[in-house]
Formats: C-alpha cells, structure tokens, sequence
C-alpha cells in the first residue's frame, strides 16, 4: 500500500511539474499578439526585452529619407541596453527610444533581415525600361560584435508606383523595381516615422 501511494504522489508530482512548466512555454512573454491576421505578427511583445541575435552587441542603421523637410537623415545606436537616435545632421541633437513595444519592434526587425536572416528584404528586383535617376530613401545597417565590424548592407527604398500583388508590395526606386516582403514595408514604415520626431 505504501508503494500505490508514493507512486502515485509521484505521478501527481511529475503532472503537477509537467503543467507548470507547459504553462510557462505557452504564456512565454515572447508570444506576440496578432493584431490582423494580414498584420506583422510583431504588433505587440508583453514583457520583455527582445535582444540582439547571434551575440551581435551593437548595430548601427543610418537612415536618410529624402524631399522630407529638405532631407530627413538620423542614425540609431542599437545595443542590447538602450537605442539612441541622433540626428545626422547635427550629432549633438538626439534622444533614447524609450517605449519597449518600439525598442523590440526595431529589434525584432533587425534580428530578421540582418542577422538572423530568416526573412528576405525582397523577393524579386527587376530593372524598369527607362531608369529615372533621382533621390530615393537610404538605409545602411552595421553589426558589431567585440567592436569588430560583421556586417553591413545597404539598400535604396522603392517609393514610385506602389502595388500590391498577392503577400507582396511592389514599389520602384528608379533603378529597379522591387517586389518587397511586407514585413520589411512595415520597418521602413517604423524608421520613417523616427524623422518627423
């Protein structure tokens, strides 16, 4: 009879234990909450702090987004700590993004296109038949890791001639016309809204 009963508060132990660490999987502060079944799943992250991927400790992305008020330009200083957006044009007019959901947000977008890579930025670049030269947003991103540089990559954004077709944005930049992954517009969208700021 002891035996019955100490495997069975053994069961009721493991079932107890097996549950309470299934709840912390499924109610991980990662989850995001879905806003729109056609929106980036990114909307929201409850409680935490999205970090660098890859043991990247800091990333650099300079953006420039031109015929805004004569040129809009800044750079964010990503680190793991804190992200810090200084005007290009004048290095001593700057401020800390402190809202959590837009610190992960930046991140999360980071760890996607540049160093994970798990999302394309486009699927698909053609040239148009009669290139039209011209400004067109710039976004250039530097990883870091011990001071060292591991990576960087620039792109100029399509603006012209905005389609949709199918899960993909189509836009031209003059040069090319791209075939854009949404979640990249959404980026785009997220580091322009930091030039009238």
């Amino acid at each position: 009879m002891k035996k019955v009963t100490l495997i069975l508060a053994l069961l009721l132990f493991i079932v107890f234990v097996s549950c309470y660490l299934n709840k912390e999987k499924t109610e991980s502060p990662m989850i995001c909450s879905e806003v729109d079944s056609q929106e980036d799943t990114v909307a929201t992250f409850k409680d935490t702090t999205i970090l660098l991927a890859n043991n990247i400790d800091k990333v650099v992305v300079w953006a420039a987004f031109f015929g805004r008020g004569g040129g809009g330009c800044f750079e964010l200083y990503i680190s793991n700590s804190e992200i810090k957006n200084v005007d290009c044009h004048n290095e001593n007019k700057f401020h800390f993004i402190e809202d959590i959901n837009t610190k992960n947000k930046i991140i999360h977008y980071i760890n996607l296109f540049y160093i994970e890579k798990t999302e394309k930025i486009y699927y698909k670049r053609t040239q148009p038949l009669e290139p039209i030269i011209t400004d067109y947003p710039f976004i250039r991103v530097k990883g870091y890791r011990k001071n060292k540089k591991i990576f960087e990559m620039d792109i100029d954004i399509g603006t012209g001639n905005r389609a949709e077709k199918g899960d993909t944005i189509i836009l031209e930049n003059g040069y090319y016309r791209y075939e854009y992954n949404p979640k990249f517009i959404k980026f785009y969208e997220l580091l322009e809204s930091f030039v009238s700021e």
